[in-house]
């Protein structure tokens, strides 16, 4: 989750800075109106610089939404998905799709779709749901915590360029491939401990089917 911070931000500002053909102009005023909204109520949690507003922003956008909506996301749909298309990777860009959406927060689609891609696959490669969710507690934590320190000027930073600099495009591969090497790296280790526990099944089987004709 932290070295796919500079790539996380920037998708987030290619997507803030898009903008829908003249014909669609409506709807990207609505969907401005929409982000406002939901900024409005993000910004009301998070001003709070108390260290009870702290405890409270961890729990309402750290805890709840890691447990609520990786249970419901890659614990339950994901698994729908797959039944449905019959390949994994479909179900977690599905699933994917359907979690960036469900936020409505529309300048930020492109940046918690790639982050519910990790997310999924996470949870497809670990075959644990409170790997996933852990990952999603550390990534709205972190964000939660920047603010805080930065709003109460304990640290500069601009939480919106975190990991960033003027477009640092070596910083932002660099992100995009050490996310890659860290996922394969979990996808070999899973088939890795698979392959093992086949082999030992397989051992027991076939020293159950020798004691049985041996009996």
């Amino acid at each position: 989750m932290f070295v796919s911070i500079p790539l996380t931000v920037w998708l987030s500002s290619i997507n803030q800075a898009m903008h829908l053909p003249l014909w669609l102009q409506g709807v990207e005023k609505w969907m401005h109106t929409q982000q406002l909204n939901n900024d409005t109520i993000s910004n009301t949690f998070l001003k709070d610089t108390s260290l009870k507003g702290l405890l409270i922003n961890m729990v309402m956008i750290a805890i709840l939404p890691a447990i609520g909506e990786e249970f419901l996301f890659r614990g339950v749909l994901i698994k729908v998905f797959k039944h449905w298309f019959n390949n994994v990777h479909v179900a977690v860009m599905v699933s994917a799709i359907l979690f960036s959406a469900i936020h409505f927060q529309f300048f930020g689609f492109f940046p918690r779709l790639f982050l519910g891609i990790i997310l999924g696959y996470l949870f497809v490669y670990s075959r644990n749901i409170w790997i996933p969710i852990i990952a999603h507690f550390v990534n709205n934590a972190f964000a939660v915590f920047i603010v805080f320190l930065n709003t109460k000027k304990i640290i500069k930073v601009d939480p919106d360029n975190l990991g960033i600099a003027d477009n640092d495009y070596t910083v932002i591969i660099g992100s995009f491939v050490f996310v890659i090497i860290l996922m394969f790296a979990l996808y070999k280790s899973r088939r890795k401990i698979r392959a093992h526990y086949s082999s030992r099944s397989k051992e027991t089987k076939d020293i159950i089917d020798v004691e049985e004709s041996n009996s």
